[in-house]
């Protein structure tokens, strides 16, 4: 038997297919699934039978597999090179397999890796102005080898506007939410409708046989403390691309209210009369992928819904806010009606982004007796709003006062929070710091909100308390998902500013104190500070090496820098020896990339001046990038079936999406343009990624001269002056960026992008008037992202 059993193995290995033979890192050569939609822009509705194209090879193709066409939900399926399928046999497996788990392919080793970050397509449908760009990726299945696309919305040829693509819309959002009558009595009936953008709605069958089921496509609900999470029922469409749902409700006093508000951990004052607790937010909620959505902002409620659903097919991934909000109270004398009407007008102000009418009426509003914690919250975010943080101090104070002792460590983050923002650290560090003791230090990762736990660490940074800063720091690795919080990446930023600085105060003549120093300037982008201190850095101690790469590269951020081509010589030879260890190739992704960098810039420079060596630095390049992206692959998942009777019974599975480092994502990019370029060098979108990929590795100057050549082959791409406005912000080149993104959003006001950074420069001037425009003009297509 045993005799049998090796043969067959033997035999069936011999049948096995032998492994692919793929091209290099950053070449793309296995196909894969591009998937994605198209819509309507203005109804929102999907666009059935347009024509779809992914480029390849710098190549829009007529026909073929990578063409598609778009079916009646305006979903499209085209094939794609997104990376490397590699098959491989594994002897170890075959000897541990049974021999129909070899036949079964269980000797095999398959290992998936998508690299592709983002695709060139190109749209077109009747009626419509086609689309031409690039699309980034919404999610990444390496196990299924497919990309889905971030949506394309396409404008009627009769709009003046272009057709774009529109990263983290959603088909689906919440228009409006209304309550009628807002403020009602007891015994009256109340309306609730929720008015919702979104394609047609109808009925769609899934599955078939005994798992067959039939559910809206769209389910609103709608929750608040009277009357509970329910459910709202469509009513009539109004028109073509919107839905309305609606639910009327008999006002009664709720029995059990406070033991409700408690289950919620809802820190409101204890009800006096119904005035008083029906005090709540309606949260209407839709949803795109069978998700629940749970409003992150710091409102009176957070609730978690009941999951809805929606079988409208949309792409998955990048969940966008679909919830309304609407104020609705009741009054059970004129007295309280009065009230409950500069509740209103408050309220109406604040949603509106009128703070400064806001912050007045809540004022008023809380210098009444009998205030709730709710409403001084309010009035602490509208102080916040106007930058009146000694208002948003006593307004959170009164917070904490209101708030019950178990429940009490959020109000104290918060008014702590505030503290900080007023200048205030050691009276928030007396607030913040025993409350955050009390809690058991095994249960604080559970217990304690990051953001309070980062609100200490700002507040000794303020207070110059270094060590205790840096302990803050230590204990944020024991929170979940720490390293991926936006404002941990911020303190964390700070804290390597104030250790730097505080190191150099008390060693300003030291070598390494001031090449410390020097990369943290560096770091945030203020060369000509950066310069200073490395060039003080290297007279002090000429040993230290690493110091002339950092300078170098300063320098090159700095136009005109006399010393700029020896430093950049001497920073290119020390790159050199940081990839080699001993006599094996450095594992450092990091270092193989700023030896790519450094060789790209030198080979462009070259080339400027008709060096006939360009070439081969550039190919010097390609394999400094080429070892960078073999060690800044994304941890791979791997899957094995193995049983004790059978043994492996599958192949092994092994699946990779994407890169370890953002600097790889685009390093990649920086490989797949220039390989595309040497075979069609007139591709101006291969031309624009170059340029997108160096801008976002701090190579702006590089980035303006890719970027050049693309606008050259296609002056009308209005993508090439985005990037250009965005780099000339970057630069501080404040006017030409705004005279930019001004003439942008004329052509296409849905831009994902434009809007946004417009806003931004508009509130660094001061304007927050044009800034809140430029808000609403972007909520009108993504809907709004204030924290209310």
């Amino acid at each position: 038997m045993r005799r049998f059993t090796t043969a067959f193995v033997a035999v069936s290995l011999c049948l096995l297919p032998a492994a692919a033979v793929h091209g290099t890192e950053g070449e793309p050569t296995d196909w894969g699934t591009a998937l994605g939609r198209v819509y309507d822009s203005d109804s929102n509705a999907p666009i059935a039978q347009a024509t779809v194209t992914v480029q390849n090879d710098g190549v829009f193709a007529e026909s073929g597999k990578t063409v598609s066409n778009t079916d009646k939900t305006g979903r499209y399926k085209c094939e794609a090179e997104l990376g490397k399928v590699k098959k491989s046999l594994h002897l170890g497996r075959a000897l541990l397999s049974s021999p129909g788990g070899i036949l079964f392919g269980s000797a095999k080793k398959v290992t998936r890796r998508v690299e592709v970050s983002r695709l060139n397509i190109r749209v077109s449908a009747d009626g419509y102005h086609p689309f031409e760009g690039v699309v980034k990726c919404r999610t990444i299945d390496a196990d299924k080898f497919d990309v889905t696309m971030e949506p394309i919305l396409l404008t009627p040829v009769s709009s003046p506007d272009v057709s774009t693509v529109a990263e983290h819309w959603s088909a689906l959002r919440m228009l409006e939410v209304k309550v009628d009558p807002p403020i009602a009595r007891l015994g009256q009936d109340v309306t609730v409708t929720a008015r919702v953008k979104c394609p047609p709605v109808g009925k769609l069958k899934l599955g078939s046989g005994l798992f067959s089921s039939s559910m809206p496509d769209i389910t609103v609900s709608c929750f608040s403390m009277l009357f509970g999470p329910k459910d709202l029922k469509q009513v009539e469409t109004p028109k073509e691309g919107e839905a309305v749902f609606s639910r009327t409700f008999r006002v009664e006093a709720p029995e059990g209210y406070e033991k409700l508000a408690k289950s919620y951990g809802i820190d409101v004052a204890a009800p006096r009369s119904p005035a008083d607790f029906i005090r709540c937010m309606v949260w209407s909620l839709v949803y795109d992928t069978g998700l629940p959505v749970v409003p992150a902002e710091a409102a009176p409620q957070t609730i978690m819904p009941s999951v809805t659903s929606s079988a409208l097919l949309l792409p998955p991934g990048g969940l966008t806010r679909h919830t309304g909000t609407a104020l609705f109270q009741v009054a059970l004398s004129d007295e309280d009606e009065k009230v409950a009407r500069l509740r209103l007008d408050a309220y109406n102000s604040y949603v509106s982004g009128r703070y400064a009418d806001a912050t007045a009426k809540l004022k008023e509003l809380c210098a009444r007796p009998g205030v709730s914690s709710v409403e001084l919250a309010y009035l602490a975010g509208a102080c916040e709003f106007v930058h009146d943080y000694d208002g948003a101090v006593n307004a959170w104070k009164r917070v904490v006062d209101l708030t019950p002792e178990d429940r009490r460590l959020h109000s104290i983050a918060s008014y702590s929070s505030a503290l900080v923002a007023s200048g205030q650290p050691d009276k928030a560090i007396s607030e913040l710091a025993p409350a955050v003791e009390r809690v058991k230090e095994k249960d604080r990762p559970k217990k304690v909100p990051i953001e309070a736990v980062l609100t200490l660490g700002k507040a000794y940074l303020q207070a110059a308390e270094l060590d205790e800063a840096k302990s803050i720091n230590e204990r944020l690795l024991k929170w979940p998902y720490a390293n991926f919080h936006a404002g941990v990446v911020e303190f964390r930023r700070a804290l390597r500013l104030a250790a730097a600085e505080a190191a150099l105060k008390a060693n300003p003549n030291g070598a390494q104190a001031l090449a410390d120093y020097g990369r943290v300037l560096a770091d945030l982008g203020r060369w000509e500070e950066a310069v200073d201190r490395l060039r003080a850095a290297s007279a002090a101690d000429p040993s230290l090496s690493a110091v002339r790469y950092d300078l170098g590269y300063a320098l090159m951020r700095l136009q005109g820098a006399e010393a700029a081509k020896q430093s950049f010589e001497e920073a290119l030879a020390e790159a050199e020896k940081q990839v080699v260890v001993g006599d094996q190739k450095s594992k450092d992704f990091f270092a193989w990339h700023r030896l790519g960098k450094l060789l790209y810039r030198k080979s462009c420079l070259q080339k400027a001046a008709s060096d006939a060596a360009a070439a081969e630095t550039l190919n010097r390049c390609r394999e400094a990038l080429t070892e960078a992206l073999k060690v800044g692959l994304k941890g791979a998942e791997e899957w094995d079936e193995f049983s004790p009777m059978f043994g492996y019974t599958g192949p092994k599975e092994v699946t990779i999406a994407g890169f370890a480092y953002p600097e790889a994502t685009e390093d990649f990019v920086v490989l797949d343009s220039l390989r595309i370029l040497e075979k069609q060098p007139g591709d101006y979108l291969s031309h624009f990624n170059l340029a997108t990929a160096l801008h976002r590795l701090g190579q702006n100057d590089l980035a303006r001269e890719a970027l050049d050549k693309s606008t050259q082959l296609r002056p009308d791409f209005l993508e090439g002056k985005c990037l250009s406005a965005l780099i000339a912000k970057q630069e501080g080149e404040t006017r030409d960026a705004m005279a930019l993104l001004s003439d942008i959003v004329k052509s296409n006001p849905r831009h994902p992008e434009a809007n946004l950074a417009l806003a931004e420069l508009h509130t660094a001037e001061g304007n927050i008037d044009a800034a809140a425009s430029c808000l609403a003009l972007h909520a009108k297509t993504y809907g709004d992202s204030r924290g209310y």
